[in-house]
């Protein structure tokens, strides 16, 4: 607004009233507010104005209209996630770092299918590291099995394994190279030689994930550090093969988790 304002304030019970009042040769269109204390605000030239709501009942009204936006915002970003998706058609329903929920329209089934991606991996490698005649396994705390069928569990026994292509400067790494770091940063371990065994679905209902199995012999420890700032690994087992299975067993008993990858492997190892 143009002009010169004349302005008295006082506040009580929320309430104030304006009127209009001349100062020093007003322009048209100058408006000068003064505020009089016990009254709520009006409008107009003089003192004959009109009241305008108190201040409660005006920052109600505020309220109403912005929760009618957002009602409006929320509504429609709702009909955006309900519309039907096309034959084939994916849409990302949640985002995170290391993983997406995903909702996609098979052309083989009426109903859609939730399930997660990893948006920075090409996948995932396990090794097989064998010394000896030894199968070396890690023990490793993982949070999402920290309790399981109502018990604490004491850990996971599992061998080597981490995400293909998930780093920056190792986008383009394929499984034997992805193999090659996880052997060293999980269990101190390098190896000379890498054999490929094959690759199968993780969990093919929840997941898209294919994890690649590769062999790694002629080992050496060159390192006693066991895994990243991010992983919690406990200890590095080197079990004898002949007899693993009841090792295992023994594990399963104590209170340990089996990583089905172990089986996977030992499996592949014997074809």
């Amino acid at each position: 607004m143009g002009g010169v304002f004349d302005m008295n304030v006082s506040m009580s019970n929320r309430q104030w009233r304006v009127f209009s009042k001349p100062v020093q040769e007003p322009r048209r269109n100058d408006v000068n507010l003064s505020l009089r204390h016990g009254q709520s605000p009006r409008f107009g030239g003089n003192d004959t104005g009109s009241y305008a709501p108190n201040l409660h009942q005006c920052l109600q009204q505020w309220a109403i209209r912005a929760l009618t936006y957002l009602k409006t915002l929320i509504g429609d970003l709702l009909q955006k996630l309900v519309a039907p998706l096309a034959k084939g058609e994916t849409r990302v329903l949640h985002k995170t770092k290391f993983l997406e929920m995903c909702e996609y329209q098979s052309p083989n089934i009426n109903h859609p299918w939730i399930y997660v991606r990893s948006p920075i991996a090409k996948g995932a490698v396990v090794v097989v590291p064998v010394k000896n005649d030894k199968l070396i396994l890690i023990e490793q705390k993982r949070p999402p099995l920290e309790h399981l069928d109502g018990q604490d569990t004491k850990g996971v026994i599992e061998l080597p394994a981490g995400l293909i292509g998930d780093e920056s400067d190792r986008q383009d790494e394929n499984a034997i190279q992805a193999a090659k770091t996880e052997l060293l940063e999980e269990t101190g371990y390098k190896a000379k030689s890498f054999t490929y065994l094959g690759k199968g679905a993780t969990s093919p209902g929840m997941s898209n994930e294919v994890v690649q199995y590769v062999k790694a012999e002629n080992l050496k420890r060159v390192s006693k550090t066991l895994g990243t700032e991010s992983e919690a690994i406990v200890k590095v087992h080197q079990v004898p093969l002949k007899g693993i299975q009841e090792w295992l067993k023994e594990k399963q008993n104590e209170g340990y988790v089996i990583n089905c990858s172990v089986y996977s492997g030992l499996g592949l190892l014997n074809k």
